[in-house]
């Protein structure tokens, strides 16, 4: 018989050095999704299904400046979409300034894909490129994003954060996860009602050492415990899949044969748009950020990036064209 619910014990940090700094398992998925994308890069470049190839280009430049887009922008985006108080927000420690905080975490997805546009166009300009390869490096982006997404969302799950919505039904699904800080008073994610419980039951240790417990495995702590946690959605890994393998199948398929520059980013922005939609709902929104005509702020934002791929199908329609392909008719 499965288990009731996923007990949430993963520690954000590969090695810790000290309180909160350390090898994370965060840092590592980005650094992984901009190997992996450079590898792609180079590989289409390499093989001369890109037209960078013709004029030399090295690809490295390019994955330099996208690295940058997706750091800078994607802060950026975490402090002006979610929490702008990060902005005006120093200490006396370091890195001093909340906004270089990005050991802590929080990196909008949307902010890091403005950023790679911004980084596109100031390489477009560096190397003086002409509109179709104007766009087809914008496919490049598009193409190459999946895994890094991917591998950022299951980074989220490892983190705790970015909850997905209670799981109503009871028992509680085997695929539903359970997070231990709920117990922990003062924290940002606990639930008054688990902390009580738990004090009830545990009058004479402190909640730390309850947690502490939990997390090792102490039988008699998980029995008494669990029960009281909250089940909830795996919205994190949801969205890796959503986001990572199917978006990734989809451009693949898309791009099985050369086509328009800028078809592949504008298919990006039209279908992550509407996975994005659809995953947004086993998700909470984000705290201290109200909804939009019933819609999240991540959703808002999908909603512009949908409009925005329409668009940019209307630009291209007319081109006769035809560029990149993972298996142009030439290499058959």
């Amino acid at each position: 018989m499965l288990a009731e619910s996923y007990l949430h014990t993963l520690s954000p940090f590969l090695l810790r050095i000290s309180g909160e700094f350390g090898l994370r398992w965060y840092g590592l998925a980005y650094i992984a999704g901009f190997i992996i994308a450079g590898q792609m890069m180079a590989r289409l470049v390499q093989t001369g299904r890109s037209p960078l190839a013709r004029q030399q280009i090295d690809p490295n430049s390019l994955l330099t400046a996208m690295v940058l887009g997706v750091i800078v922008g994607g802060r950026f985006g975490f402090a002006l979409f979610y929490q702008p108080h990060v902005l005006w927000t120093f200490g006396s420690s370091f890195p001093f300034w909340e906004l270089l905080a990005i050991h802590k975490g929080g990196m909008a997805s949307h902010g890091g894909m403005l950023g790679v546009l911004i980084a596109s166009a100031w390489f477009v300009q560096k190397n003086k490129l002409d509109l179709y390869d104007t766009l087809h490096v914008a496919d490049l982006a598009a193409f190459c994003a999946t895994p890094g997404l991917f591998l950022g969302r299951l980074a989220n799950f490892v983190n705790a954060e970015l909850w997905g919505e209670p799981v109503t039904t009871r028992p509680a699904p085997w695929w539903s996860v359970k997070y231990p800080n709920e117990m922990l008073p003062g924290h940002p994610d606990s639930v008054p009602s688990v902390v009580a419980n738990v004090a009830t039951i545990f009058p004479t240790e402190p909640a730390n050492t309850i947690h502490t417990k939990l997390i090792e495995g102490d039988a008699v702590v998980r029995e008494a415990v669990i029960p009281l946690l909250t089940p909830y959605w795996p919205s994190q890994l949801i969205q890796a899949v959503a986001e990572g393998p199917l978006l990734a199948t989809v451009l693949c398929i898309a791009w099985w044969r050369p086509k328009r520059p800028g078809m592949i980013s504008a298919l990006f922005l039209c279908c992550y748009g509407p996975l994005r939609l659809l995953t947004e709902m086993v998700r909470q929104p984000d705290v201290g950020i109200d909804r939009t005509f019933g819609l999240s702020r991540g959703q808002l934002l999908s909603v512009g990036m949908v409009l925005a791929g329409i668009l940019l199908l209307l630009v291209i329609r007319k081109s006769s064209r035809r560029e990149g392909g993972l298996f142009p008719p030439s290499n058959f």
